[in-house]
């Protein structure tokens, strides 16, 4: 059974993005998919429609524990040609004993390190790639569970398994730093810059990308001194990308991401329109949480993230490397954006339904970009089990 759209749209872009004669479009996966993302969110509103009218949640950890469950099962036990690297993840896992591994400057040395310890305690490559899955999985859903009366569980379950969860069938090593540095998103709340700084640069050994998660630290320690001069600065930094983007190889780290500089100059050719549409949400909140006087850390932190994200994601259509940073303000959609909804939710009806339907309205789109754009470069169709061969 073919649905037009599906056939129309769908397939279409999936033969024009794919790589490889090994990724063949599949109906089944693309319903399995879009079961997940209603199922997961179906979860997410039973949890969310047993909120007391005091915000409190009952003992609900059952629904947590589902979703944690199921969402590792499927990441972790996906086959080798689902995701681009998975087959390189298990590569590394394979060739551990080789004492040169240890030498190879092109992936970080913390990953290595785990390769090499998870060679000598699991039995196989497999395992390896399930128990990453797990750690990023459970990563995500313990957090939620720790602010499950401070964030609308429907919103943060629905937000993560649509826009974030399927590329970690690819970005394997981004998505587990990324899952770990929300984990320890409570040391922002709570103010303790130092350990989260701690964490950050543990994550960066492996993947360096972490290391950008610093400036959202900073900027925030700044914006609580001084608002004005922090705001003007990331204005500042807005306008120097341009001309930093042409000698951006000069300013680079580690050579496997020079690539990322070759084509610099063919991206700034204009701001695009997904720019103003990813952070137009957070704007939205930003006004809702001035406009009723919800002070404190957590719109600090909207500001904070909404400013550098949208400073990284200018950076991105000049700079390739820049739009993969957005995966790192994960924090920003499946924490503080449920905090300021079920804010609403306790507090005016009026905004919560606004920002209901809007996030629904953003939730179903970016859904679709990434359908059409992902399922073939992603290398996440079809969907194979291990065991499926």
């Amino acid at each position: 059974m073919q649905l037009l759209f599906i056939d129309s749209v769908y397939y279409r872009s999936f033969l024009d993005n794919k790589l490889s004669g090994e990724r063949v479009w599949d109906n089944n996966t693309f319903y399995f998919y879009l079961f997940l993302i209603v199922f997961v969110a179906f979860i997410g509103w039973l949890a969310e429609s047993k909120r007391r009218r005091t915000g409190v949640l009952p003992n609900v950890k059952f629904s947590f524990i589902v979703v944690a469950v199921l969402l590792s099962f499927i990441l972790g036990f996906r086959d080798t040609m689902v995701g681009m690297d998975t087959g390189g993840y298990k590569e590394y896992f394979n060739n551990a004993q080789n004492i040169n591994i240890l030498k190879d400057t092109s992936i970080e040395p913390g990953f290595l390190f785990l390769m090499k310890l998870f060679h000598y305690i699991l039995p196989s490559a497999d395992w390896a790639i399930f128990l990453l899955s797990a750690i990023t999985v459970s990563s995500v859903i313990s957090t939620t569970w720790k602010y499950r009366n401070s964030i609308n569980i429907f919103v943060a379950f629905s937000i993560y398994v649509a826009i974030y969860y399927f590329q970690a069938m690819n970005l394997t090593r981004m998505y587990l730093v990324v899952s770990l540095l929300l984990w320890g998103f409570h040391l922002m709340v709570e103010g303790n810059y130092k350990k989260y700084i701690l964490l950050i640069l543990l994550c960066s050994l492996i993947h360096y990308s972490s290391l950008f998660m610093l400036i959202p630290v900073f900027f925030l320690y700044f914006y609580k001194k001084n608002h004005l001069i922090s705001l003007i600065s990331i204005v500042v930094c807005v306008f120097l990308i341009i001309p930093l983007a042409n000698n951006f190889e000069d300013y680079l780290m580690i050579a496997r991401y020079a690539v990322y500089a070759d084509s610099a100059g063919d991206l700034g050719e204009g701001i695009g329109l997904m720019l103003f549409f990813d952070y137009l949400p957070c704007l939205g909140l930003i006004y809702y949480a001035l406009k009723k006087n919800v002070n404190g850390p957590w719109l600090d932190l909207l500001i904070c993230y909404s400013a550098i994200g949208f400073f990284l994601r200018i950076m991105g259509y000049y700079v390739p490397g820049g739009g993969r940073l957005q995966v790192h303000f994960m924090p920003l959609f499946v924490l503080i954006a449920p905090y300021f909804i079920n804010h609403a939710k306790m507090n005016s009806k009026r905004s919560y339904f606004i920002m209901m339907l809007g996030f629904g309205c953003f939730i179903i789109v970016k859904v679709h970009l990434y359908f059409m754009g992902y399922l073939a470069s992603d290398g996440i169709m079809p969907y194979k089990f291990i065991w499926s061969n």
